[in-house]
């Protein structure tokens, strides 16, 4: 990103220890950190393990990631167990946090933790923490929400965690349902090599540490692949987008690769998935997010004997062929020299990047790793490169019209729809239909700034206007919609109509009630004169006093009680 550092570099520990805190916070040992967006609330959350036995947690007081945060720090060692490899989502109510818990060397469970935004994005507090095991399934990652701006932000359900069974393939979907603390396994299982159509070489998918480019002699050493843990959750449109590191054959032997998919949580299914891979090239560590439009792009580290490890990225429009990545691979920062480290061949590298979306619904953001030619014991470095593809993002305001009440064959005064482009492409409507052409009736050319044709093209930045008008066609309640289609489904949008009709009462009949019959049915045109009238109440009358009848209503002796059966029948 161009301009110049506004704050830092800044230590964890100084970070956590300068927050606002009541009592303030140690965060002793911090490693791992999750740095995340909450584009509903508009702060910045920072979390960070904490010696294993904690999580350090933080939230921006404002929209600034420059002025002041409040923080607090959380146990996380159940059953004296190593909190390790933490990785953050943004939920609705909450926001939420994986971990896999180790005793010793071994794997005892993997377990979620939540707490409760809105304490701490008010410097509350304590925090409400809940926690569920994942068992045997491991590296739980808990989706992170993306899409408030453009309105796809899941307004009710659960909240989704994806783990896996650390076979390399198989992985998992978990529902939270928050309100009853309902935490349930979801099946069938998701067999990701099986999607993808690339089977691990000997079945056996673990990635291999990687050769970098330097002179034959000295070595210049290789670089540590890690494992297949996957590596992210991102939610978007319904889907989540995860990626891993895999080993695969091109044809030539056996590299890293990169395996992502798009999987729908709901079912679960997979929609779609697929590896990356090419001769002598390696690829580690990679992060993947989509955009509004459904486009997607995935960043990682790039290797080879011939490749100074540098950070690249790749990607696919949305209607590319499904599992495949259609877009040109691009160096965000190419390595620089031979990477060397403080503990020999194969060197640490990783264990992390990161991609993700601007809020604007179209921006890439991408932070990775590469070597660095400078003259240190370990000579990475990090670059963050930004990059978008063509992608209009629609709105239609309002989103849902109650035209009220209308005597039959009188129209409704015109209500506009409005029609804008927030994205940074144009977008031609392939359509705008009603549901209901015979109650609701469309004006393209109507409103402030006429859209003038179905088949419309808004600009970036651009909007135009349609009117809807409701005349109702007899009694009763209408419902219907207005379906504006574009060509790329995320950018449809469907304005929901509504509208109610009554008949009007040519001559009303009066009735005087001082000695009514002991039950009078009318079938006429019925009408109090007096009074609000009334929807499926009881309306109270006294002998003695005369009403004119229209149709539905039962006169009884007595006090008398008129009943509305038919509330479409009438003025409002």
């Amino acid at each position: 990103k161009a301009g110049s550092s506004l704050v830092g570099p800044t230590s964890l520990g100084s970070f956590f220890g300068s927050a606002s805190a009541d009592p303030p916070l140690v965060c002793s040992g911090p490693f791992d950190p999750n740095v995340l967006y909450d584009e509903a609330a508009d702060r910045f959350i920072l979390g960070a393990d904490s010696a294993g036995s904690g999580y350090c947690v933080a939230a921006s007081k404002t929209g600034y990631p420059t002025g002041e945060w409040w923080a607090y720090r959380f146990a996380t060692d159940i059953g004296g167990a190593f909190f390790d490899y933490p990785h953050a989502g943004v939920g609705r109510e909450a926001d939420f946090v994986g971990s896999n818990q180790f005793v010793g060397q071994d794997l005892l469970e993997g377990r979620v933790f939540s707490w409760d935004k809105a304490t701490m994005y008010s410097g509350g507090g304590p925090l409400l923490i809940m926690s569920h095991s994942t068992g045997d399934d491991s590296t739980p990652q808990p989706a992170n929400l993306h899409g408030w701006a453009q309105g796809t932000w899941p307004a009710t359900g659960p909240h989704y965690v994806l783990t896996e069974t650390f076979d390399g393939s198989n992985h998992s979907v978990w529902s939270w349902d928050l309100a009853t603390d309902a935490f349930v396994k979801l099946a069938p299982d998701l067999d990701l090599a099986a999607a993808a159509g690339v089977p691990c070489p000997g079945s056996a998918c673990m990635p291999i540490d990687a050769p970098q480019q330097g002179p034959v002699s000295p070595s210049p050493g290789l670089l540590q692949a890690n494992d297949f843990r996957g590596l992210d959750a991102e939610y978007r449109n319904g889907s989540i987008w995860t990626t891993q590191s895999v080993s695969c054959n091109p044809g030539a032997g056996v590299v890293d690769c990169v395996r992502w998919a798009e999987i729908d949580p709901a079912i679960p299914a997979v929609v779609q998935a697929g590896v990356f891979g090419s001769d002598g090239e390696y690829r580690l560590f990679p992060d993947s997010a989509a955009d509004h439009c459904g486009d997607m792009a995935v960043g990682y580290s790039k290797t080879g004997a011939a490749i100074h490890p540098g950070a690249f990225v790749t990607g696919r429009r949305y209607d590319d062929a499904a599992g495949t990545l259609q877009a040109s691979e691009q160096a965000v920062k190419e390595g620089e020299g031979v990477y060397a480290a403080f503990d020999g061949s194969p060197y640490r590298w990783g264990d992390y990047s990161g991609m993700t979306v601007d809020p604007d619904g179209f921006t890439f953001w991408y932070l990775g790793e590469y070597s660095k030619d400078v003259a240190t014991t370990a000579n990475w470095g990090t670059y963050v490169g930004s990059f978008s593809y063509a992608c209009p993002i629609v709105g239609a305001a309002p989103t849902a019209i109650d035209f009220g009440s209308r005597e039959q064959g009188t129209a409704s005064p015109a209500a506009q729809v409005t029609l804008s482009n927030a994205g940074n492409d144009g977008n031609t409507f392939s359509a705008m239909m009603l549901s209901d052409g015979a109650n609701f009736s469309l004006d393209v050319g109507g409103g402030a700034d006429p859209c003038n044709s179905s088949v419309a093209t808004i600009g970036a930045g651009g909007s135009c206007t349609v009117e809807v008008r409701f005349q109702p066609t007899g009694p009763g309640p209408f419902a219907g919609s207005l379906t504006l289609e574009s060509p790329n489904p995320a950018n449809t949008r469907v304005v929901s109509l509504a509208g109610s009709g009554w008949i009007a009462c040519a001559a009303p009949d009066t009735v005087d009630l001082v000695t009514p019959d002991p039950v009078m049915d009318y079938t006429a045109c019925v009408e109090i004169l007096a009074g609000p009238w009334v929807v499926d109440q009881s309306v109270t009358l006294t002998a003695g006093e005369s009403i004119e009848l229209r149709d539905g209503f039962v006169i009884q002796a007595g006090v008398v009680a008129v009943l509305i059966t038919d509330p479409f029948l009438g003025p409002p």
